[in-house]
């Protein structure tokens, strides 16, 4: 006695897998790119291979888009940070100098290299070099060579010593002083006796 069973066609589990569909979608874009160049511009019959998208397809290309946008805004928004700092940081330095310069009081040549040798007396090295460099702009200002403004800074200085017959003694006092203002030089006897003997040339000039 024979038994006929029937079989069910067994469907393979990876028919639902993300490969499967990457495969059959790959299949079927190579069918219809086959045939949109066989066709000709008279045949007007529907695609006989349409192209059918997986659901998570869209979501995914959805979410990819949106981390590409998210990097680009977070880039640009770096640049703009970036950029911002830098144009702040001379602008605060020339403040800086600004203040700086309108707080100090206005002294003679002479009384500003007498403050400097005391302050050489008490160890104040950095004070003793910026009241010789102190002394440098008076005496510039004095001989009508460049005129004294609060808002001067440093750099302004060294562009104008082209009128200067000696401009080396002062640009020595001047980036001396520019190096500890701003760049927080500590400085040493050494420099002192550099600050001075620079001002001991322009005084002879």
């Amino acid at each position: 006695m024979t038994w006929l069973i029937a079989v069910e066609p067994v469907q393979d589990i990876q028919d639902s897998s993300v490969g499967w569909h990457a495969q059959l979608l790959g299949q079927r874009l190579k069918q219809w790119i086959e045939w949109q160049l066989s066709r000709t511009p008279d045949d007007a019959g529907p695609d006989p291979n349409p192209i059918v998208w997986p659901a998570w397809l869209g979501p995914m290309l959805l979410w990819f888009l949106i981390g590409c946008l998210v990097l680009l805004l977070s880039l640009l928004l770096l640049q703009a940070l970036e950029y911002l700092l830098n144009y702040r940081q001379p602008r605060r330095a020339q403040q800086t100098t600004a203040v700086t310069e309108a707080e100090t009081p206005h002294l003679t040549v002479a009384e500003w290299v007498r403050q400097a040798n005391q302050l050489a007396q008490a160890g104040q090295w950095q004070a003793a070099c910026h009241a010789f460099y102190r002394a440098a702009l008076q005496k510039l200002h004095d001989r009508e060579w460049i005129s004294h403004q609060p808002s001067r800074t440093d750099q302004e200085y060294l562009r104008r010593l082209d009128v200067v017959s000696q401009p080396r003694p002062y640009q020595l006092l001047i980036r001396t002083h520019e190096r500890s203002h701003f760049g927080a030089d500590a400085l040493t006897e050494e420099n002192f006796q550099r600050c001075r003997q620079a001002y001991r040339e322009l005084d002879k000039s």
